[in-house]
């Protein structure tokens, strides 16, 4: 199944592999100042403000002043989407928290239909990765933060000079026969990755994976898969070996800003290492300070096998279901 009418798809075949946005990167670097300061009160505290970060990150400074308010749009939409991620978990069983998944899977899908991809791209997967976040009293401190930042970030970007909008593309539509097609299999993809991972620690390890490479593209699929896994696996050598040198607060917290500054700085780039950057930032809020290299291993392992899982479950319904629905099709035909 290959529709080739993807945003994804244009992205890929439009944008540079690796490219550098430096108004996202100043716009993230100048919205983080204020985070040192909180960090000799609550380190961990400022840990959640540089993740509440990711929105004025993903959206960058948009070329007028009206666009710039998207960093708003997502500084409510991805902790709204954590919140209910988080409600799943803490207060449904496997079965609900699986059935609201696959809906919620068909619906993205068909969102597509209309040219509408945000639901696919961002909100079902940023749900799925919700649902590691098992106590709704934290994750809701963590949206206000999260909000806070965002609005902070949308004042900051005013500053920036206007510039001319590049010229408008139309937004490409799926024919809803294929959203169907695909939304099944998204929605059986997300079920099943919930119900395999209910109960560990980081379930929306599995399950967010699922959601963020599961594509109707072919190619982009793989594409996304391979990039993942990587990106994985480079952000966790950085952030073990950065976690083992047993750094200062103040150099740690440093350090975890210039990495989102970067995160933003190379948002828009083709290749997918997003997962690379925000590995590193999550990984120094849950475990610095660390206590010794078999915690560091432990966690390692934890998230590559997790990450890698939601990949693996992906393929099977996004790639392999489909090859041999179509050869047994093509078999039945030649009968």
């Amino acid at each position: 199944m290959d529709t080739n009418l993807s945003k994804d798809i244009q992205k890929v075949k439009e944008s540079k592999l690796f490219r550098w946005d430096w108004r996202a990167f100043v716009l993230v670097a100048i919205s983080a100042v204020p985070i040192p300061f909180v960090a000799f009160y609550e380190l961990h505290l400022a840990f959640s403000m540089v993740i509440g970060l990711i929105p004025a990150a993903f959206a960058g400074v948009g070329p007028t002043r009206k666009s710039r308010s998207s960093i708003l749009v997502l500084g409510v939409l991805i902790p709204a989407s954590l919140i209910i991620g988080s409600i799943l978990s803490s207060y449904t069983n496997m079965w609900i928290a699986a059935s609201v998944l696959a809906l919620l899977g068909i619906s993205s899908a068909l969102m597509m239909v209309r040219g509408k991809y945000i639901w696919l791209n961002m909100i079902a997967p940023v749900i799925a990765v919700g649902l590691s976040f098992t106590d709704v009293q934290t994750t809701l401190g963590f949206a206000a933060i999260m909000i806070v930042q965002s609005i902070l970030a949308f004042v900051v970007s005013l500053v920036f000079p206007k510039r001319t909008p590049p010229q408008a593309r139309e937004t490409p539509k799926v024919p809803r026969p294929e959203a169907w097609t695909f939304g099944v299999l998204f929605g059986l993809a997300l079920f099943t990755a919930t119900a395999i991972s209910w109960g560990w620690d980081h379930m929306g390890w599995v399950v967010g994976s699922t959601g963020l490479v599961m594509r109707p593209s072919e190619n982009m699929q793989k594409f996304r898969s391979v990039w993942r896994a990587a990106s994985i696996l480079v952000g966790l050598i950085i952030v073990s070996a950065f976690l083992l040198v047993q750094p200062s607060p103040t150099f740690a917290i440093l350090f975890t800003m210039a990495v989102m500054a970067v995160c933003a700085g190379l948002n828009k780039s083709r290749a997918y290492i997003m997962p690379l950057f925000m590995t590193i930032c999550v990984f120094m809020l849950i475990e610095y300070p660390i206590t010794g290299i078999n915690e560091v291993f432990d966690r390692f392992v934890q998230r590559l096998s997790e990450v890698g899982l939601g990949i693996i479950v992906a393929l099977i319904f996004g790639l392999a279901i489909p090859v041999i629905v179509s050869l047994v099709q093509k078999m039945r035909s030649g009968r």
